[in-house]
């Protein structure tokens, strides 16, 4: 299992819920069928990134997390268990 940090903070624009629901659901999906199934931190803040395809990648099997800053998405991919 490896461990992905996603910083999103450069990235501007907002995605409608149902592309939220399917970028999540295509994340898990594609991740899930990986022999490598990495722990994933995402970074960034609202309206870009609200942690909705988070929610529904979790709801799939992935094991994400979102956070509005670097350092705290760093120190929790730091203490997940590999």
């Amino acid at each position: 299992m490896g461990k992905i940090l996603v910083n999103c903070d450069e990235m501007h624009g907002e995605l409608s819920t149902p592309y939220r629901y399917l970028l999540g659901a295509l994340v898990a999906a594609y991740v899930l069928k990986s022999r490598v199934r990495p722990t994933l931190a995402f970074v960034g803040k609202p309206p870009t990134i609200d942690g909705f395809a988070v929610r529904v990648s979790q709801e799939n099997g992935l094991i994400a997390e979102v956070f509005s800053n670097q350092e705290d998405a760093l120190n929790w991919l730091e203490n997940v268990p590999e």
